[in-house]
């Protein structure tokens, strides 16, 4: 067995150990490359640390957080309350109206926000019980609403 293969069997070790252990997914996948990188190369640990800082050193990192504003605010303006009533008036009376609903919210939210994916996921939690109502089970509405984030 080679280096390499040693080396990559240690990094997922450490990954599936922490992770068992309950440690954060971002966290457990850090610790086993710096782990891997300490052992198995010749690269000071202070180097390592400077390069991984230096890869999330992005202009595009900034905008999650912004995303996460702009959807609380939407959900704080009840903007996310009316869109989504929007949709049900528009679909909601077609057959499989629930799926109908959240796509077309989703396109909406998509619209507002400049980003396909960056658009539901923000307020998905907040608009899942805006979504169901009397006639439709939470069970039924949840995974419709997860599938469209």
């Amino acid at each position: 067995m080679d280096t390499n293969s040693v080396a990559i069997i240690v990094m997922v070790v450490t990954f599936l150990y922490l992770g068992y252990q309950g440690v954060p997914v971002a966290f457990a996948l850090i610790a086993g490359a710096l782990m891997t990188t300490a052992l198995f190369t010749k690269i000071s640990l202070p180097s390592i640390v400077g390069q991984m800082f230096n890869g999330i050193n992005q202009l595009e990192f900034l905008a999650i957080p912004f995303f996460l504003l702009a959807g609380d605010m939407m959900t704080q303006a009840n903007i996310t309350a009316r869109l989504i009533r929007f949709a049900q008036v528009m679909v909601g009376h077609l057959r499989s109206g629930l799926a109908h609903v959240v796509s077309v919210s989703s396109m909406l939210f998509a619209g507002i926000s400049g980003s396909m994916t960056a658009g539901p996921a923000p307020s998905n939690p907040r608009r899942q019980p805006l979504i169901s109502s009397s006639t439709v089970k939470r069970a039924t509405s949840a995974p419709a609403t997860g599938m469209a984030a």
